[in-house]
């Protein structure tokens, strides 16, 4: 009879072994999918990221060429200025 109790408590305790461990994959399941859409959001956040270096980059390159056509353009124009002044003397 004693046996039977034993049993009987041994398979008790499994039973809530086996409670906590699925409790725990259940909260070990919801942490692995919060990761998971962290993830999914966070390559998101770097592919919005990315398009906006890329955009930067873009205007950095019109911006160099714009400053190009502008010493050409202040070159000619000093150059047509010393010519005038020179003519003056």
């Amino acid at each position: 009879m004693f046996k039977i109790f034993k049993y009987k408590e041994e398979v008790n305790n499994l039973k809530e072994n086996v409670k906590g461990l699925e409790e725990s994959s259940n909260k070990f399941e919801d942490t692995l999918t919060l990761i998971n859409d962290n993830m999914k959001e966070l390559n998101e956040n770097f592919i919005a990221l990315k398009g906006r270096i890329d955009a930067t980059n873009r205007n950095v390159e019109r911006m160099a060429i714009l400053n190009e056509m502008i010493i050409k353009e202040l070159e000619a124009f000093k150059a047509k200025s010393e010519k005038g002044a020179g003519e003056l003397n």
